[in-house]
Parts: structure tokens; C-alpha cells; sequence
């Protein structure tokens, strides 16, 4: 049986007074059977256990409380998609929560294609998944439709963005705001099952009647939803969303799912980027901006726009190109740099957790400037190479260049030279890659006993040393040559 109830109400006390109400019925039912019960619902429901096993008519004597797991293991994901019939590999940014489990083993082998194919960013996914919640809640709430659930979550996503956790803490009252805001008047006494136990919402603590978001990647999701519809509001709801201050910015996810949405609406999304960033919310500036960055097409300019004091998670500069940008005084989680040097995009006097691209400081290109940057690239070993996100060729040339010019020796047998780089395209692209590096008097060889062995011509160390710094951001042109072998 599922717990629902039926009233409404932002006080405490009367809450458990209407939960316990909504219960009788389930209560009168245990006290009545002579036999056991199994009892599901949502833990976020009650406050604590010690409410729940009073209104549902259990004690601690004559119960047993099973927690399910939040997530599958990887074998016991592998058993449940076996079981299903289902032969298909998940991303690793999917959660391998039960309930997405199960809606991936319903869909058609075309869906799985086209959702879970190697250039999904998790788009598709995200849109299908969120209408298979709220329609599964609106089944059991059948007061309200699906948009509505819907809409709700969305409101409820904005109210996360100004809290110190990320995920909340989502009062009672803001729960009342959030309906009132999607319906136009105050919860009554048929909402309070849906705003009470909402899917992907948790308690926050014991004894607590605050919620908050458990799944990040539902919630990212709605964010980055609420921002797209910006565009379709009126100009009085737009101005009460530039005069607040974001302080958590949308995830990778996020940024995909607002830019599926901004493509064809470039100039709309360029203007509200361009306000936000002459606002207080500079992180609605920096959503905008940063999703703009994975829209599928040549490039953007940004008109000139400047940035000062926005919140980035990801910042991808390796796939759309932007151009006219100007970012100070900001903070990102994480830079990824672009292949080759962007038309006038500066970003300066600002921190960053992880600069993708770069092996250094020194390794940074002139139109970037971060005072302070906790990681870079690790390129000490073939994994961490592998793991820094090049091209495969890239990947090569580093790890040739690390066995040859960073290690003591007169130089590498040719076999230890191309270890590591399997049979097929890896071994053509190692070979190609070395007769360039010939080419440019960069390696040398000759005969040993067991084969050719390959030395480091040592007045290129200095050039080899800038190169393996600066990694995608390298204007050498032994770095485009390479590159062209991709092709």
C-alpha cells in the first residue's frame, strides 16, 4: 500500500495531526489483520520513525524498517538489466538509482540507441525520465496533472539556488510558495500528499519538517529547465530573477539540457546573458554564458559581454567556440581549454579548482590568467595522460615525448617506445606520429642490437618542455600537425 493524506497546513503541529489523520485508514488496517504487513512509502513522508510507527499503528517490537539502497552496485545493476533482458552500457554521470533503472529496462531498443549512443550528453535521457516521475506521481496524486508536478519541481529548483547546501534545506513554507507560485492560490487540503512526499526530495534530519533535494541529477535538470523558460515570462517575473543572487550554478547536465534548449534562440538567451551579467545574479549570466558553450553549432559571439564576479561548475572552451567574452574576478570548478587560441576571450584575476589542458601556470595561454589554480593536468604516466581528456594522437605524442625526452637514457628500443598502444589505428597513428617527430629532427634513431632505438635530439627539450605544459593550449605547430592526424 502506498501513505498518502489529504490535508494541508505550514505548521508543525498540525502537520502530524494531518498526516496521522491521512493514516487512519492504513492504521486500522494493521491493528485489524491477524497476519504480517508490508508497509511502502517514501521515508521524507514523516518527520522521523518514531511518527511514522505511530500513525501507521506499529512499534519497534513488531516491525522491521528496510531502508532500499539509493543506488545498484555494478553487479547487482548488471543482474537487474540481465534479468530484464536489457544489453546495454550506462555513462558514468548516469545514477544507478533504482527508479532510473527501471525506466531504462522500459524503453525500446531504438530509445537506448538514440539516449545512451557514445555522443549522448544525457539530454534526451534527463527530458524522458523527468515525465516518467511526474507521471507516475500523478497517477498517485490523481489532484494533479503531470505539468503541474512538474512545475512545481521547477519552482522548488529556483528556491535551492540562493541555499548554502546546493540541495536546500526546502522548508514548509517554501514547499506553500512553490505550489501558490504554479496554481495561483494556497495548497488545499488535496495537495498536501504530493508537496509532502514529491520524489527526489529527503529529509533533512531527524525531527526535522525541512526537505531537500536528494538526486542531484534530477535537480540540475530543473534548473537549467527554469532558466530556459526565462524567455517565455513576462518582463516583471524576468527583473524579480536579475535582482536575486544565485549562488549554485548549473552542473554539466545542466548546461547540456539549457543548451538543447537555447539553440535557435541565440540572440534571446545572448541578451538575457548580457542583463544578468549587469545584475546582481551573475550566476544566471555565467549559466548562460557556460551552457552557450556546448550548443551544437560553429560558434557565438557574445557582443562583449563581461562577466565580473560570476560562479561557474564546467566551463568546456573545447567544443562551441566563443568569442568577444570577457570573465574577472570569477570562480570555476573546473576549465577545459580549447584546442586552439579563442577570438577575444579573456578571463583574468580569478580562481579555478582544475584547469583541463594545461600542466602548469607556465603552461597557461596569454589570454588566461588565474590567480590561484588547485590542479592541473597529471601527464606523468600513460593512465594520467588518458585521463586528461586529448585526442587520441595527443595522447600518443605525450606519452612518446615522456619516454624519450623525461627519462634518463641514451634513448628508448622501439618496442618499449610504442608499448602500450594496443594493435589497429593506436599502432598506425604511434608510427605516424614518429616519423613526424623525425621529420622535425625531434627524435633521432639508430640500429641497436635488438632493433631501432630512438633518442631525444636535446636542444628541442626546451620546445618538448612548453609543449607538455601547455597541452591543448600549444600554438606549436608540431601540435597542429599532430592534430591532423584525428582527421
Amino acid at each position: 500500500m502506498n501513505l498518502e493524506g489529504q490535508s494541508w497546513s505550514s505548521d508543525e503541529g498540525r502537520l502530524r495531526q494531518l498526516r496521522a489523520k491521512a493514516m487512519a485508514g492504513v492504521k486500522d488496517l494493521v491493528l485489524r489483520t491477524k497476519s504480517g504487513c508490508l508497509i511502502a512509502g517514501r521515508e521524507h513522508y514523516f518527520s522521523s520513525n518514531e511518527e511514522m510507527m505511530s500513525a501507521i499503528g506499529i512499534t519497534k517490537a513488531n516491525s522491521i524498517i528496510i531502508k532500499v539502497k539509493e543506488e545498484f552496485t555494478n553487479e547487482e545493476l548488471d543482474s537487474y538489466f540481465e534479468a530484464a533482458g536489457i544489453d546495454t552500457e550506462l555513462p558514468s554521470w548516469l545514477p544507478r538509482k533504482p527508479l532510473i533503472c527501471q525506466t531504462i529496462a522500459l524503453l525500446s531498443d531504438d530509445e537506448l540507441g538514440s539516449m545512451f549512443g557514445a555522443t549522448n550528453n544525457g539530454v534526451g535521457f534527463w527530458n524522458h525520465f523527468i515525465k516518467v516521475v511526474c507521471k507516475r506521481d500523478s497517477r498517485i496524486n490523481t489532484f494533479f496533472d503531470e505539468e503541474t508536478i512538474y512545475r512545481v519541481f521547477v519552482a522548488l529548483s529556483r528556491i535551492t539556488r540562493t541555499r548554502p547546501a546546493n540541495v536546500g534545506p526546502i522548508s514548509q513554507r517554501d514547499l506553500q510558495e512553490a505550489f501558490e507560485a504554479v496554481v495561483g492560490q494556497l495548497p488545499v487540503e488535496e495537495a498536501s500528499v504530493m508537496l509532502q512526499r514529491l520524489p527526489s526530495l529527503g529529509r533533512i534530519g531527524a525531527e526535522s519538517q525541512d526537505r531537500q533535494f536528494v538526486d542531484m541529477f534530477i535537480l540540475d535538470g530543473l534548473r537549467a529547465k527554469d532558466v530556459s523558460a526565462l524567455s517565455e515570462r513576462d518582463e516583471a517575473h524576468r527583473k524579480s530573477i536579475l535582482l536575486e543572487q544565485w549562488s549554485n550554478p548549473l552542473a554539466p547536465l545542466g548546461q547540456s539540457i539549457l543548451a538543447a534548449d537555447i539553440k535557435g534562440r541565440i540572440d534571446t538567451y545572448r541578451q538575457l546573458a548580457n542583463r544578468a551579467a549587469n545584475s546582481p545574479n551573475k550566476t544566471l549570466a555565467s549559466d548562460i554564458v557556460s551552457s552557450m558553450s556546448r550548443v551544437e553549432i560553429d560558434g557565438i559571439s557574445l557582443s562583449g559581454i563581461t562577466i565580473n564576479g560570476g560562479t561557474f561548475t564546467e566551463f568546456v572552451l573545447n567544443e562551441t567556440p566563443l568569442s568577444d567574452l570577457y570573465i574577472t574576478d570569477s570562480t570555476f570548478e573546473r576549465i577545459i581549454l580549447p584546442n586552439s587560441p579563442p577570438n577575444k576571450l579573456t578571463i583574468r584575476s580569478s580562481l579555478c579548482s582544475k584547469v583541463s589542458g594545461a600542466a602548469s601556470y607556465s603552461g597557461l595561454p596569454a589570454w588566461i590568467q588565474l590567480d590561484i589554480v588547485d590542479e592541473f593536468d597529471a601527464i606523468q604516466t600513460v593512465s594520467q595522460i588518458r585521463r586528461a581528456g586529448l585526442s587520441p594522437a595527443h595522447e600518443i605524442l605525450l606519452a612518446i615525448l615522456k619516454k624519450t625526452f623525461n627519462q634518463k637514457g641514451a634513448g628508448r628500443k622501439e618496442e618499449a617506445l610504442i608499448r602500450g598502444f594496443g594493435s589497429g589505428t593506436s599502432r598506425k597513428l604511434s608510427n605516424s606520429i614518429i616519423s613526424i617527430l623525425m621529420r622535425e629532427g625531434i627524435l633521432d634513431r639508430h640500429k641497436g642490437d635488438e632493433g631501432w632505438i630512438y633518442a631525444p635530439q636535446r636542444s628541442q627539450t626546451a620546445r618538448i618542455r612548453l609543449i607538455l605544459e601547455q597541452l591543448r593550449s600549444s600554438v606549436d605547430p608540431l601540435w597542429k600537425d599532430i592534430d591532423d592526424l584525428n582527421r
